[in-house]
């Protein structure tokens, strides 16, 4: 966790920065496949190709410059072995959840699946370990 302030650093990119930024939510919001709300954020559901994971990269790259507040992690579920799994909190606790609504969960719903994304499922306790991050 991190001691950044809760606060969105808006001049965080210079304006080739914030196009880039904002394409990419585009993308990744066409491309997510569904999301499980967790305590303080959410864990969202892309496809696992090596294209998707270099949008993921680049995203989280320029988020963090401009939210440090979040945590950000792309995880491994054993739930889902063929996806990528981005896994976006709030530091210190914070709930991160309403500030995520806006940011990656607008539309479009999710590609794959008959859920939309206000059909969101609670995360589940796990029995076991959990998945490592990397």
């Amino acid at each position: 966790m991190t001691d950044a302030p809760l606060v969105c650093r808006l001049d965080a990119f210079n304006p080739a920065d914030r196009r880039r930024h904002d394409a990419l939510v585009d993308e990744l919001r066409a491309l997510r496949r569904g999301a499980r709300e967790l305590s303080t954020g959410f864990l969202f559901r892309f496809p696992g190709d090596t294209a998707t994971f270099r949008l993921l990269v680049e995203w989280l790259t320029l988020e963090r410059r401009c939210c440090p507040f979040l945590d950000l992690e792309l995880v491994e579920d054993a739930e889902f072995p063929d996806e990528a799994i981005l896994k976006v909190t709030g530091s210190r606790g914070w709930n991160a959840k309403e500030f995520l609504a806006a940011e990656l969960l607008a539309s479009p719903a999710p590609r794959s699946g008959n859920a939309s994304v206000l059909e969101m499922r609670r995360e589940k306790p796990r029995r076991g370990p959990r998945p490592s991050a990397r």
